[in-house]
């Protein structure tokens, strides 16, 4: 019997690869992680994962850092409608 089973964090449309300077390598992955009905319903809170490799330059560490905060700024927060 197959079993099927559904992530939400694993949904492509909650990932975002982290490719090396020409694009031909995947070198990290930042992913957003689903934190339960109500906390996204009720909350601006987001909860995400970052992988990259143990041995990466201390610098590019910070960069996919970085890359989270801005990633999450465009993407997940929403709008209090005042500028």
């Amino acid at each position: 019997m197959k079993k099927t089973s559904f992530d939400f964090s694993a949904s492509e449309e909650n990932k975002e690869k982290v490719l090396n300077h020409n694009g031909t390598k995947e070198v990290g992955l930042i992913r957003k992680n689903w934190s339960g009905l109500l906390k996204e319903a009720f909350t601006d809170a987001d909860n995400f994962t970052v992988v990259f490799p143990i041995d990466l330059d201390v610098r590019l560490k910070a960069l996919f850092i970085g890359t989270l905060f801005l990633l999450d700024f465009m993407l997940y927060q929403k709008n209090s409608g005042t500028d």
